[in-house]
């Protein structure tokens, strides 16, 4: 799932910078926008990411196995 999620916002969202990116996932996942320190602390997971081509699908892991994304009704 999360592999294809990423692919799919690398696809839709080619244009967009990370930011808009990182807002994207929690508002999928979390029903939310992201906080400034959850901007600032997603930003610098991408810039030290080893992976590039996998830095979306390991947030998109991280997102859902929030207990916040957990609680979501």
């Amino acid at each position: 799932h999360c592999d294809t999620v990423a692919k799919q916002l690398e696809t839709s969202h080619k244009n967009s910078d990370d930011q808009e990116k990182i807002n994207y996932l929690y508002l999928k996942y979390l029903s939310r926008n992201p906080t400034d320190k959850e901007i600032t602390i997603f930003k610098k997971y991408i810039s030290e990411y080893p992976e590039k081509n996998k830095v979306y699908a390991s947030l998109i892991q991280i997102l859902i196995l929030t207990g916040e994304f957990r609680e979501v009704k």
